[in-house]
């Protein structure tokens, strides 16, 4: 199958999964919303928004699978996918252990950091930053095998039940704390239900004569830096929010914020499908750069027509979806969607570098999520504010990787 063809064929197979995922998600939180109020929603999100930074390994270690098994798909090497998949899978369980024990140890500082009053929600994000380190393996695995049809499956099946035990938990009284447990159950759900498309791979004779572990501990660690980067950029804010400004106050910009990730997840599926095809094409030394075209052109298309809607009918989004006592985030919802759309078109360029396996980008990474990090330090006199420090640099930095790559196209010709 030609490579562009298969993006949009995959492309739209992952765009339907996705939206289903994001439509039961949004139910979730505004769900949650309704239930928890702003107060006790605002520490949800905040809690939320730290399990995604801490879990930044689990997400890097996702878009390593991928990458290495596209290319050990691309060519037929399904002996060395199946020992690479099940080495990883018995290695993680000690390193998580230790993980989830170093997170209990500081779940005080944490909840005294976030205005927390209790430490159980804390302890619980610890379990499921735990749990969660399995399901990218798998999805990896899937993900690199381009099974987008059992990918996407998973995915609506890990949303469904992450529902369905939310819902339930907070209705049995669990509050916050039934909110995080569904995360841990929902994530091991997914998990198990993964390996069914997987199991051909337990029947493959495991190979590690073309596996070389410092080759990919070396792609790793600098995925790990660009995806915690990223995770920071976009994620940060909810937590600083939090510890700066009144719980009401919190609560309102989570809300707003959840309008914002639609933005910024909505189109993650033509990322989705743009990685391992890159990454295929690279191993074979083929150009990689009409897809990489055709996907920024895609998102900032799709991200535009949400972000118009931000600020065309706030009002209305906001009563119909988290109700009146949410008002106070209705002049935040359109700056969350430029801010995000700028974010969406970043995450494109560095989940290609990533799949070429180049990062020499990732200083200019390093050094604008620390300058966002100062800036909302120090700048936070109003809601607004901080969401000003997020559009400035995101153009910025979209700005610096599209001279960067501009300018490599122009030497490479």
């Amino acid at each position: 199958m030609n490579s562009s063809n298969g993006l949009l064929k995959h492309g739209t197979l992952m765009f339907v999964a996705t939206s289903v995922v994001n439509v039961l998600n949004y139910v979730f939180h505004i769900y949650m919303g309704r239930a928890l109020g702003p107060s006790g929603y605002g520490i949800l999100a905040s809690l939320l928004s730290l399990s995604v930074i801490v879990s930044v390994p689990a997400g890097s270690l996702q878009a390593v699978i991928t990458k290495y098994v596209a290319g050990f798909k691309a060519k037929n090497q399904y002996g060395q996918i199946s020992y690479f998949l099940f080495r990883l899978v018995r290695r993680m369980f000690w390193y998580c252990i230790v993980a989830f024990v170093i997170f209990v140890l500081f779940s005080g500082m944490i909840s005294a950091f976030l205005k927390v009053p209790s430490r159980v929600p804390v302890v619980i994000m610890g379990i499921v930053m735990l749990v969660s380190f399995f399901s990218p393996i798998v999805n990896g695995g899937l993900q690199g095998l381009q099974n987008f049809r059992h990918l996407g499956a998973n995915m609506i099946a890990g949303a469904v039940l992450r529902l369905v035990f939310g819902v339930l938990l907070v209705l049995f009284g669990f509050g916050v704390s039934g909110a995080v447990a569904s995360l841990a159950l929902s994530a091991m759900g997914a998990f198990l239900l993964a390996l069914i498309p997987l199991r051909f791979l337990f029947y493959q004779k495991m190979d590690n004569s073309g596996l070389n572990s410092s080759e990919i501990k070396q792609y790793f660690w600098p995925v790990v830096v660009v995806l915690f980067s990223f995770s920071l950029l976009t994620n940060i804010d909810v937590v600083m929010v939090k510890h700066f400004f009144a719980p009401v106050q919190a609560g309102n910009y989570a809300a707003a914020a959840i309008f914002g990730k639609i933005v910024l997840f909505f189109p993650g599926a033509i990322a989705m499908v743009m990685f391992p095809k890159t990454a295929e094409l690279h191993a074979l030394e083929e150009d990689t750069r009409p897809i990489l075209k055709k996907s920024l052109l895609t998102v900032a298309g799709l991200c535009s027509l949400v972000t118009i809607g931000y600020f065309v009918f706030p009002f209305l989004i906001v009563s119909l979806l988290f109700g009146s006592r949410y008002y106070q985030s209705v002049p935040l919802m359109g700056l969350f969607g430029v801010a995000m759309t700028l974010f969406s078109m970043l995450n494109i360029l560095i989940l290609y570098f990533l799949s070429v396996h180049n990062f020499r980008f990732i200083f200019f990474l390093v050094a604008c999520t620390l300058l966002q990090i100062a800036l909302l330090w120090f700048f936070h006199s109003t809601l607004q504010t901080v969401l000003y420090v997020l559009i400035g640099n995101g153009f910025l930095l979209l700005a610096l990787n599209w001279f960067y790559i501009s300018r490599k196209a122009a030497v490479a010709s």
